[in-house]
């Protein structure tokens, strides 16, 4: 990671300027007699265990009226000991950051001054938040740091050389945000409402539009990689908090992603679409991970299934919705006095005057979400009329009908298809209504957990590798498509609702890849899977073998697909006939109340409506955007992969296993290559690179602690080697578990 060469120096002084900053940093060590500038100090350190000794003196030291020289040589000392993680921890646990962000925000009374000791902060933070110790870490900094960044936005857009100044504040935030999106899983709790006021999401997306808005009227143009920079954090800030972006004035938020949809980027429009569906999801500081596409976590597992133990844990602690021993329908049933001895009494209804088992509804469901509708009439909604004579029914007649298919030995499996099928309706339901997160987060748990266990109880069965998929994106999620079809039991309705999971799922992992993606081929990665999807849903229309609701989806993605490929770029006419089915493709989703992929649905809306309008407010930035040479290589390097389509085939097959570098939990960005790094000639010896790192976390220390037994591995503490003992490493080594 490297910072701007401009940042490193100050405008009016040479490179003599840093050397005078580390006999600034070696006063301070003098003064307080502690040392950390090379390796054998750092080893010292921790052979006779003085980290958190060290650490008391500087915190103390901090807390005084200093001089601004020793302000600066104490940011220089922090850099060093928060380059090795054990201290780095020690440093985070007695609050020694809170320093940084104190100098970031302090004046001098001499302007001159003020701009050294800040631009001294920004770089000890800049190397701090690239390697946090551990994400809670991450978490807290976030919290407690972001609405001062943002504070600082206005100091660097004025007259002067501002823009790396800016660079690296905005990197920073950006940095900051996306680890915020394990908060809950980590946590075990939402972020609490205090806390994501504390970041002033609000502010920051109004700050960083305001830039984009006022390209005429800044002194210099903004440059590519700070207009990235400035994408990205809006994307999470609508992941967080979408209001924060939808109060903003004159709706400039909405019509900036729609704008971006319309530029003359690939990888800007899948940002901007991204931007469109962080919209109109469910915000995660309020409910968690609930289920939605184009999820950034989805980069995250590779082709590795998510773990559910978390959810297990926290579900146990759920009340269960209560099984009535007698209901109402129940005593009707026994007042008209017929069948009074059921084996599981709830399960017993009665309907218009006659009893009926909740067994015979039941079953019709569970076959019914298996082998599809036999006809154009058959619904739960038909179903529930002619067994209930309403639509609506309640939890405790659901809950019945689930019980009397347990009842059965050789219905558990149906029983439990019905389950979850009746789970994810209620979730759709909830998800609609956007009443109460905490039931939304639960009813998702609930469907997750029994998706896991349904594959794990019935691996030859297809309907739970569907239930796997069923709303969520990954790599993982291509294998289980492909070994549920390849299940005997697979009907063709199942065929269908996987087909169009994974069609979805295509969608998903491209425009991810294309916004999120730091590794070496996104554009090849990411264009790839949109093209194999617009193929897959030509060849789904065309055979128009899908149910109603997958056929209008496909037409659906199949618009705004082609809209973010530009596949048909010189068609107009085809794209015209495309929007209008797409229109009433969304008109007919409606009108039959699908609840299926509401919030793409509503993102692809807000797309149609606001095309026109976009581009007039935003019209300086997107003529701005085509002008940046970064965006008009990419348009070549797209024009070339697309001459070579069987080199391009073979290349994506080649690399289908290579897990995709993603922005999260650590950078979040590509370092422009123009920037050179200056840093580690001028301050210190000690080199993260060149450190040892743990063998669980990957974490550089010079503290770290071997394995008695092999001398190999090596470790941060205790929880490290633990964690490494349980997950492979006892089969490698017999050892006594170390001391630390």
């Amino acid at each position: 990671m490297a910072l701007p060469s401009s940042l490193m120096n100050s405008r009016d002084v040479d490179d003599n300027e840093w050397i005078y900053a580390d006999e600034m940093a070696e006063n301070v060590s003098k003064k307080l007699n502690i040392a950390v500038f090379t390796p054998r100090d750092l080893k010292r350190i921790h052979k006779t265990n003085s980290g958190a000794e060290v650490v008391r003196k500087l915190v103390a030291f901090s807390h005084r009226r200093l001089p601004i020289q020793e302000r600066i040589g104490l940011l220089i000392i922090l850099r060093q000991i928060t380059r090795d993680s054990i201290l780095a921890q020690e440093a985070y646990k007695q609050k020694l950051d809170d320093f940084v962000f104190r100098c970031l925000n302090s004046f001098t009374g001499i302007r001159e001054s003020t701009f050294e000791l800040r631009r001294h902060a920004l770089v000890a933070l800049f190397e701090m938040t690239s390697s946090f110790p551990d994400v809670m870490v991450c978490h807290s900094v976030a919290i407690k740091g972001t609405a001062q960044l943002t504070r600082l936005i206005p100091k660097y857009s004025g007259p002067g050389d501002w823009h790396d100044g800016l660079w690296v504040l905005i990197s920073i935030i950006a940095t900051l945000l996306p680890p915020l999106s394990s908060y809950k899983d980590i946590h075990e709790h939402s972020l609490p409402s205090n806390a994501l006021q504390s970041l002033e999401l609000p502010n920051l997306a109004d700050a960083l539009v305001g830039l984009l808005s006022k390209l005429d009227d800044l002194s210099m143009p903004l440059k590519f990689d700070t207009v990235i920079m400035i994408f990205k954090c809006l994307i999470w800030i609508a992941y967080y908090d979408s209001n924060a972006i939808l109060s903003l004035s004159d709706n400039r938020g909405l019509l900036l992603f729609v704008a971006l949809a319309l530029s003359p980027s690939l990888i800007l429009r899948s940002t901007g679409f991204l931007g469109l569906l962080h919209l109109r999801h469910p915000d995660y500081s309020h409910y968690g991970h609930v289920g939605r596409i184009c999820d950034p976590l989805s980069l995250y597992s590779g082709f590795l299934l998510p773990d559910v133990t978390p959810y297990v844990d926290e579900a146990a602690e759920w009340p269960e919705t209560p099984r009535p021993k007698h209901g109402v329908l129940t005593k009707l049933v026994e007042e008209h006095g017929v069948v009074k001895h059921a084996p599981t009494p709830h399960t017993l209804l009665y309907f218009q005057g006659y009893p009926l088992y909740a067994s015979c509804p039941a079953s019709v469901l569970a076959d019914l979400e298996i082998d599809g509708p036999s006809d154009a009439f058959q619904s739960y909604d038909f179903v529930y009329k002619t067994f209930f004579g309403s639509a609506k029914i309640d939890d405790n007649t659901w809950y019945a009908m689930v019980d009397s298919l347990r009842d059965r030995p050789h219905d558990q499996f149906r029983a439990d298809v019905l389950h979850f099928s009746i789970l994810m309706r209620k979730l759709e339901e909830e998800k609609r209504a956007a009443r109460d997160p905490e039931k939304i987060y639960q009813l998702y748990t609930r469907a997750r957990i029994l998706a896991h266990k349904g594959l794990e109880q019935w691996p030859d069965r297809a309907y739970f590798y569907y239930a796997m998929i069923k709303g969520h994106s990954g790599m993982h999620n291509f294998d289980l498509v492909v070994k549920g079809l390849l299940c005997p039991d697979v009907s063709k309705h199942l065929q269908h609702l996987m087909m169009h999971e994974g069609r979805l799922n295509l969608f998903s992992m491209g425009v991810l890849r294309l916004s999120l993606s730091v590794q070496k081929h996104p554009v090849d990665l990411g264009l790839g899977d949109l093209e194999t999807l617009e193929e897959d849903i030509a060849e789904d229309i065309e055979r128009s073998e899908s149910g109603f609701t997958e056929r209008k989806m496909s037409i659906v993605l199949r618009f705004v697909t082609e809209r973010l490929t530009g596949s048909k770029g010189s068609d107009s006419a085809t794209r015209k006939l495309w929007l209008e089915e797409a229109k009433s493709a969304l008109v007919a989703l409606k009108k039959a109340k699908s609840t299926s992929c509401l919030e793409l649905r509503a993102a692809v809306n807000d797309f149609i409506t606001f095309q026109q309008k976009a581009p007039k407010k935003w019209g300086p930035l997107l003529k701005t955007l085509g002008s940046f040479k970064e965006i008009i290589e990419e348009a070549h390097q797209i024009a070339q992969l697309r001459a070579k389509p069987a080199e391009r085939k073979s290349h994506r097959t080649n690399n289908l296993n290579d897990e995709p570098a993603i922005e999260i939990p650590r950078l979040g960005y590509a370092v422009p290559e123009a920037i050179q790094s200056r840093m580690q000639a001028k301050i210190g010896a000690v080199d993260p690179a060149t450190l040892p790192h743990c063998t669980w976390c990957d974490h550089p220390s010079l503290g770290l602690k071997k394995c008695a037994r092999c001398g190999i591995a090596k470790y941060c503490d205790k929880e490290c080697q633990q964690y490494h003992w349980k997950t492979g490493h006892k089969a490698e080594c017999v050892s006594p578990e170390i001391a630390v």
